[in-house]
């Protein structure tokens, strides 16, 4: 982990005749004092700025905690961390398509910062996590014709994905939890994350949420505490709720026999959303059950496994 100075290459000609003077007019010793309390408040940060896990793999997402307010970077999009109890946290999203090998992650702590719009330089810590390949596999599913015709009707399938866009498109900044994330429902996963999924032979999307089999019927806790942003029947997920969790987190459940929650819902950790079914696209009861980190889908299991 490294301390940079987004404007490091200023202090080249004039700047260090500019520095060479100051250091000559001012007296050496409370420079040095200043120099030194500096070093002492970088050198907390550094201490307690910390990414897990270092190793990780597209579709998953890394945890970023920090003792100081202040932006993440990654991928070149900025990401304002946010509070919870003593420490500051974000939760990066890894892209499924994202590129494999070292990346770095940037933070820019606010009390070491002008405000990012100030055109100030802007000093940042970097630390680098490494992106390792994973292979997805396949899933050949058969289904009826009626439901074959399902996943051809474009236009239902627009306004589907319109309402959930609108659902995440104003996501709560600071966290709404503040225990860990349970699992929703316990069962066995039929369909993982990432899977490549063929229908009656024809290559249809990849699966970007982690299928679990129960019985009709069996309850589907909340994860975590949050607001209930979506809460109704769609054509293709079928009864479909989404939390918004806070920090950019949203957990989705669906294909539900009935809903116990409505939009503007505020839900506790455990608290019943609904029951197992197969409404909307679906060939047996299961809950199809996806999270979403700033607008990306990741992998539900190694999201539990983090912020448990």
């Amino acid at each position: 982990m490294t301390l940079n100075k987004g404007c490091g290459n200023l202090l080249k000609g004039k700047y260090l005749i500019v520095l060479s003077l100051f250091l000559l007019v001012f007296n050496s010793q409370v420079y040095s004092q200043k120099i030194i309390n500096v070093d002492s408040s970088l050198h907390s940060v550094l201490k307690h700025f910390s990414l897990f896990p270092t190793v990780s793999y597209p579709g998953d997402a890394v945890l970023v905690r920090s003792i100081t307010d202040g932006v993440v970077e990654f991928n070149e999009t900025k990401y304002r961390l946010a509070k919870k109890g003593a420490e500051y946290l974000a939760v990066l999203p890894i892209s499924i398509d994202q590129q494999t090998g070292v990346q770095e992650v940037l933070l820019y702590p606010s009390e070491l910062n002008d405000p990012p719009d100030s055109g100030k330089c802007q000093e940042y810590l970097s630390a680098k996590i490494t992106i390792e390949e994973k292979a997805f596999s396949t899933q050949y599913l058969e289904v009826t014709e009626d439901q074959q015709a399902m996943i051809q009707n474009e236009e239902e399938i627009a306004k589907d994905r319109q309402k959930f866009l609108y659902s995440i498109a104003n996501p709560t900044i600071n966290a709404l939890f503040t225990d860990s994330f349970i699992k929703p429902l316990d069962g066995r996963i039929t369909t993982k994350f990432g899977f490549t999924r063929y229908i009656n032979g024809v290559l249809d999307s990849r699966h970007m949420a982690i299928d679990i089999a129960a019985a009709e019927g069996t309850p589907i806790f909340a994860p975590n505490s949050g607001r209930v942003v979506l809460a109704e029947y769609l054509y293709l997920s079928g009864n479909r709720v989404i939390i918004d969790h806070g920090m950019g987190l949203f957990s989705s459940f669906s294909h539900l026999s009935a809903l116990n929650v409505q939009a503007g819902d505020s839900v506790a950790r455990g608290e019943i959303l609904g029951n197992v079914g197969s409404t909307g696209f679906s060939t047996g009861p299961h809950l199809h059950h996806a999270i979403y980190v700033h607008g990306y889908s990741v992998n539900p299991e190694q999201f539990y496994s983090l912020m448990r």
